[in-house]
């Protein structure tokens, strides 16, 4: 199955969504999905596996997970005892300071998460009660529906980031080490497709390379990561598409060729399949 999409309501004055205290049985939950906008993950209670990117996540409560735009993820809550969370998403728009300075930009922990590959953050009693603090003023914001509420909501967010953001350095772990959510060979196909794009990525070759046989592998893979190694690989393939149309003035054709498309026409077609749009016409609606 391929990866969703997700979308949200083009609201472009309170461009903000919240999914608060909800528990979710494994059936309740998104399959992988992917979306443009930023989104952090706050455990209660339950437990469970999260994968996000290419990690594997424990899921426990107290646990903050934050997840940039453009990354594959997927919640596994526990049958027996599935998690209680709340889902923060909003776009950058949301948050934008223009003229205001910015030593420390509120995306920072965002940043941080993407360039270490480390997703999760721990808190502390503080910093934990400051972020549950921030979900319930914007659930009771978004329920009263008063006078001013857009404005709250986006200067507790603004808050709350900055607050987060200064503990990023030191709080976020590194990738859970527990061997019972992943076996070393998936770890090792994953960060292989994530560093080798170009490279032959087809079952077989993958096969090879971590030494197992075909049949456990596509067994296995879609077991723990909730799709096909075809699927998955045209999904990451995609991802570094979105950002290198957005980071440069590339022509499509060599975007296409450098993120492992041997052809501009099948590009095209996953490309509009998967976004909504042609390459070109994404270039222009997210254009800064």
């Amino acid at each position: 199955m391929n990866p969703i999409y997700r979308t949200f309501p083009i609201d472009e004055k309170f461009p903000f969504h919240l999914v608060y205290h909800a528990t979710k049985q494994l059936k309740d939950e998104m399959p992988d999905h992917m979306h443009d906008w930023y989104e952090i993950v706050y455990i209660y209670n339950g437990k469970g596996t999260f994968f996000i990117d290419q990690t594997f996540y424990e899921m426990r409560p107290g646990d903050l997970f934050f997840l940039p735009p453009n990354v594959i993820h997927r919640a596994f809550p526990d049958e027996s005892n599935p998690t209680t969370t709340t889902a923060v998403f909003f776009s950058p728009k949301f948050i934008r300071t223009e003229g205001e300075d910015e030593t420390l930009s509120p995306l920072h922990v965002f940043q941080q998460a993407r360039e270490k590959n480390r997703f999760r953050m721990p808190l502390n009693k503080t910093i934990r009660d400051l972020a549950t603090s921030a979900l319930d003023t914007f659930h009771a914001e978004l329920r009263d529906n008063r006078d001013g509420h857009v404005q709250i909501v986006r200067y507790a967010l603004l808050l709350l980031l900055l607050q987060l953001s200064r503990e990023t350095e030191h709080a976020v772990t590194k990738p859970d080490p527990n061997p019972a959510l992943a076996p070393q060979w998936l770890r090792d196909t994953l960060a292989y497709i994530d560093q080798h794009p170009r490279n032959d990525l087809q079952l077989s070759a993958l096969c090879k390379l971590v030494a197992v046989s075909p049949s456990h592998f596509s067994r296995t893979f879609r077991q723990s990561v909730g799709m096909t190694i075809t699927d998955y690989v045209v999904a990451k393939r995609l991802m570094l598409a979105k950002d290198r149309l957005l980071a440069t003035d590339d022509h499509i054709q060599q975007i296409a060729q450098e993120c492992g498309f041997e052809s501009l026409t099948y590009f095209h077609k996953k490309f509009k399949e998967h976004t909504g749009h042609s390459p070109l016409v994404y270039r222009r609606l997210h254009a800064e």
